[in-house]
């Protein structure tokens, strides 16, 4: 009896501590700080969306690489793809952005700034970062959309600022189960101007519905693990590969979609048909056994 009851007692402790190590897990990617933002400057309009705030995404951040010279200076390095930060050391992009990307792989992040030309002061402090390595998950083959995640270690650990902090993993259960049809969370990114063929130079914004998109007019069909948001006229567009869609929840921010692709980005940059995201709660489990 007593050595049962103290097996008992031991089994009942390991399930215990188990069960901890697996809530740990998931907790570690959602810092206290995340999903919050202190914002400092006024919003104004442009066409299509928004003009972003200064510190209002702070976890919205660009993926840099050599475009056209594989061996450039640091100093001109450009914008090849948006990301999401997650943690100190963590940033969530599209796996196309970087498997089989060769010769413009990203090999650094910037971080907490508005406007990627480094000659505008618009006040904060941005920052790069090498990338350390990166993982894509391993049923995405290029040049197919589904399963388009990656998750990329930075060499250093991010300090948070007011212009640097992590956006919440959708790990509540409520979240975890929510098509989240019918809602209106925001796309954020640099992209990419049609025109110019450049990276748009300020991040913007755009709120956007998402949408059930089985639509043979634009000869697709989402599968489980996707999104369908935005057009005519709002959501993402070339360049903006990687980038978040923002939801709110209890006064939170959380990242519930990462840009894959889109169809028909019309000359003005606006996308005239519906953005593909992947959807983040697909692969939480996924996630959480990539970070080290």
């Amino acid at each position: 009896y007593l050595f049962n009851m103290s097996t008992l007692r031991v089994a009942v402790a390991l399930a215990v501590f188990v069960s901890l190590l697996d809530i740990a897990q998931l907790v570690f990617v959602n810092d206290p700080i995340c999903g919050t933002k202190n914002v400092v400057n006024p919003q104004t309009r442009v066409a299509g969306g928004f003009s972003a705030r200064l510190a209002d995404w702070p976890w919205a951040v660009t993926l840099k690489a050599c475009l056209g010279n594989k061996n450039c200076l640091p100093s001109t390095k450009q914008h090849r793809c948006d990301g999401i930060l997650i943690s100190k050391k963590h940033v969530l992009t599209a796996a196309h952005c970087l498997l089989n990307a060769d010769p413009y792989i990203p090999t650094d992040v910037h971080l907490g700034d508005l406007h990627l030309d480094p000659n505008v002061n618009n006040g904060s402090f941005g920052m790069d970062i090498p990338i350390l390595n990166y993982v894509t998950h391993p049923l995405f083959v290029k040049p197919f959309p589904d399963n388009d995640i990656a998750i990329i270690t930075l060499k250093e650990s991010v300090k948070f600022t007011n212009f640097i902090r992590p956006i919440c993993l959708p790990t509540d259960q409520n979240l975890r189960t929510r098509n989240f049809v019918g809602t209106n969370p925001f796309h954020v990114g640099w992209g990419y101007d049609p025109l110019s063929r450049a990276a748009y130079r300020g991040l913007h914004v755009a709120q956007i519905t998402v949408q059930t998109c089985n639509d043979t007019s634009w000869g697709f069909h989402l599968n489980p693990n996707q999104l369908c948001a935005g057009g005519n006229g709002k959501g993402g567009c070339e360049g903006d590969s990687g980038g978040p869609l923002n939801y709110q929840y209890y006064g939170k921010w959380y990242v519930i979609g990462i840009f894959s692709y889109l169809h028909l980005c019309v000359p003005s940059g606006a996308p005239k048909g519906p953005s593909i995201y992947v959807r983040v709660t697909s692969y939480l489990d996924w996630i959480s056994d990539n970070i080290h």
